[in-house]
This record gives structure tokens, C-alpha cells and sequence, in this order.
């Protein structure tokens, strides 16, 4: 549809800005059919599924941004973990999270970071508010950087969202928006077509800040 592929541009603007310039000809977008949902928002070097949902096409649904979200998000893999070939199952977060907050951020530069996600009857829902609302004192009994299988509780939480929250503090709260830009940008171009590392992830935090954020990790 014409949102997913307004989306799809989006992503291609940013992640091109931010962390270097797509470098293929081409990026393929799938939308399954009605029944296949279930193929949808799944990511493969140069395609990505998406999603189509008929109720959010018709106000006023029209602003739950799902489909938007969706597509930024599996665009985004493109960078991580097909460019910066991360391991996905043994180091998540460095895939599903660092692609999480990216897309978030993506999302707050071109829907507005206090209605990113939806504009509802009057009430707007940012990127940072939502992924707050999934944190909760349960989610201290598991740690983001372990193998995706050992996970104790929810995979969706500690390789999507926690990372992101992990992120965006270490942005809002110990660096700034710049640094932050800095380290995602030095990390994609030093590892670009590479396979890296948490430990090559917060070296690079540490050479582009200046500082020591080993008790931050």
C-alpha cells in the first residue's frame, strides 16, 4: 500500500542518513495476502514482508501506525543484521534491539515523538512512552545479552524492547543524542559486511564518548 511504501522511503532517508547508504539496487516489499498474516514482518537481505490490516486503513483507525512501524522495522534489518551480520540468536538484542531503536527513532523524526505509534480520538501515544509501559518490576530477572534461547521469560521484551529502553537511556540520561548518533554511526561503518560483537559494540561506545560505560553495560 501507499503507507507502506511512504514508510519504506522513510526508512531508506534515515538509515541512509544515520548509518550509511543502502547499497543495493533494489529492496523488495511483500504484502501478504488476507489469511497470510502470519507471513508478514519477517526480513530476508533485499526483501521484507509487511502487512496490511483493512480496519487501520479507514479513520479513525487511520492513525495506529502499525503498518508504518512494521515496515520501518523490517527495512531496518537490512543494516542490522544483514550489514552488520551480528549473531541473532546467541546476541538478540544486538539485532532486534538496536533495529528497535533505530525504527523508534525513525518513527519520532517523521510522526512526532509524542504521537509516533497513534493518533486516536484525542489521545496520541509516543515510541518512548509505549516502550515504558512494557517495563515492569517482573523484567529484572532476566538480562538482555544471553542467548536468545535461555531467556526466561518473554524473547519479545529482552531482544525488542528492553535493549531499546537500555538504548535510550544510555542516550537521554548518561550521553546525548549526538554522541549516541555517533557510536551507531562509527559501529555500522566499522562493521559494515563484519560480523561483531557486544564486547566490539562497547568498545565503540567507549572511544566515541570518552568515557568508561563498562558499569553502564
Amino acid at each position: 500500500t501507499e503507507r507502506h511504501f511512504q514508510a519504506v522511503l522513510a526508512g531508506i532517508k534515515y538509515f541512509g542518513l544515520w548509518y550509511g547508504r543502502y547499497p543495493y539496487p533494489t529492496i523488495t516489499v511483500v504484502d501478504p495476502a488476507f489469511g497470510a498474516g502470519s507471513a508478514g514482518g519477517m526480513e530476508y537481505p533485499t526483501l521484507i514482508t509487511v502487512g496490511t490490516s483493512w480496519l487501520l486503513n479507514h479513520p479513525p483507525f487511520h492513525k495506529i501506525r502499525l503498518p508504518e512501524l512494521t515496515a520501518i522495522h523490517e527495512f531496518g534489518h537490512q543494516y542490522w543484521y544483514a550489514l552488520v551480520g551480528n549473531n541473532e540468536f546467541e546476541e538478540a538484542w544486538l539485532d532486534e534491539g538496536i533495529n528497535s531503536y533505530s525504527t523508534g527513532k525513525i518513527m519520532d523524526a517523521v510522526y512526532g515523538k509524542d504521537s509516533a505509534l497513534l493518533e486516536f480520538l484525542g489521545f496520541k501515544l509516543g515510541e518512548a512512552e509505549a516502550i515504558r509501559m512494557q517495563n515492569g518490576p517482573y523484567a529484572k530477572y532476566d538480562t538482555i545479552r544471553k542467548p536468545s534461547w535461555t531467556y526466561l521469560s518473554d524473547y519479545g521484551f529482552y531482544s525488542y524492547t528492553k535493549p531499546e529502553i537500555v538504548l535510550r537511556t544510555l542516550e537521554n540520561k548518561i550521553l546525548d543524542e549526538r554522541t549516541m548518533a555517533r557510536i551507531l554511526r562509527t559501529y555500522a561503518e566499522r562493521f559494515r559486511f563484519r560480523h561483531p560483537t557486544s564486547e566490539d559494540f562497547y568498545r565503540i561506545a567507549d572511544e566515541v564518548s570518552g568515557q568508561n560505560l563498562g558499569w553502564f553495560f
